[in-house]
Formats: structure tokens, sequence, C-alpha cells
């Protein structure tokens, strides 16, 4: 019984901080507002459709985590720049689907190109700075020796 009473605790603390590092991420409002975008995306770094299942945002989520994660584990500080570009780009989706609704949202998420006046340029162009920095990501990949 100690050990049900030990194990008990150690699960919900780690699931708190799982909680706690998802939810302060920006993959979260990002995914959220891309799900609301889903047949007006142009890819991006990626990012596939989100799709209309009730896990599609949650999978999102994971990618775009696992996505920075990769980034981040590189000892290369280009790929690091692009992990802080992507995740403002992120951030700054997620703040204007929050506060501006889902239009503004999805020209957030579409080429810049294609959008005049686009609410996430800056950011956007940051990241395709930062990837161009990294050889277009090639210096940021499993299988770059």
């Amino acid at each position: 019984m100690k050990r049900t009473s030990f194990l008990l605790p150690l699960a919900a603390g780690l699931g708190a901080a799982l909680v706690a590092l998802v939810g302060c991420s920006n993959a979260g409002g990002f995914c959220a507002a891309a799900g609301e975008c889903d047949d007006e995306l142009v890819a991006l770094q990626g990012l596939d459709r989100v799709g209309s299942s009730d896990d599609s945002i949650e999978v999102c989520v994971a990618d775009q985590v696992g996505y920075l994660r990769a980034l981040r584990a590189n000892e290369e500080p280009e790929c690091a720049e692009m992990a802080a570009a992507w995740d403002a780009y992120m951030g700054c989706v997620a703040t204007v689907f929050a506060q501006e609704g889902v239009d503004e949202a999805c020209d957030a998420l579409s080429s810049p190109l294609l959008v005049d006046n686009h609410p996430c340029d800056s950011e956007l162009d940051d990241y395709f700075d930062a990837q161009r920095d990294a050889d277009n990501g090639q210096d940021c990949s499993q299988s770059e020796e």
C-alpha cells in the first residue's frame, strides 16, 4: 500500500508538469487557429491540414512541440534561433486568434504572398531568415553529419 501512496503523488506531479509545459507553449493556440482555418491553410513548415477529428488539435500540438524540441536539441545556434522564431510565430498566430478572431488568424496562417497586411509578417520573416541561416533547415536535421 505504501507504494501506491508514493506513486500517486508522483504521477500527479508528472502530469501537472506535462500540462504546464504544453499549456505554456504557443502550440495550443496556434493549432486551435489552424484547426479553424484548415481549408485555407497554405502549408508552412510541415504544418499539414489539422483535420476535424476529436484529437486533431492535440496531434498538431504534439507535432509542433516535437518540432521545437528537435530544433532545440541540436547544438548549432542557428537551430535554437529557428526554434525561437517559430515559437514566436506560433505565439503571434495564437494571439491574433484570441484577440481578433478566426478571419485574422487564417490570414496569419496564410502565405504572406497571398495576404495583404499579414498579421504575423515580421515573425514569419524572422523564421524564414533563421531557416536560411541554418542552410534551409538542413543544419538542424537528424541526418546531418
